[in-house]
């Protein structure tokens, strides 16, 4: 049994496209939630570990540093 063959329309074009670029979008703000969620857990476990009592005396401690300190007291690891 042969399909028959459809044609495609400028609005459905213009409906896949879209569905496309929708797509798109989602796949990048899932990537960039991923990476937003990487870059706080060592902040979150940061503080577990100060809650916990543990010591943290060779850790470099972010929150005591003003904006302006941060470039020149942390690197970025743009790896990830």
């Amino acid at each position: 049994m042969r399909r028959k063959r459809q044609i495609e329309t400028p609005e459905k074009s213009a409906i896949r496209k879209k569905k496309d670029r929708e797509s798109r979008r989602l796949r990048k703000a899932a990537k960039q939630a991923a990476e937003e969620r990487r870059s706080v857990a060592p902040n979150k476990s940061l503080a577990d570990q100060e809650r916990a009592g543990k010591d943290l005396e060779g850790i470099k401690d972010f929150r005591k540093h003003t904006y302006i300190e941060m470039p020149e007291c942390f690197t970025f690891d743009k790896t990830r």
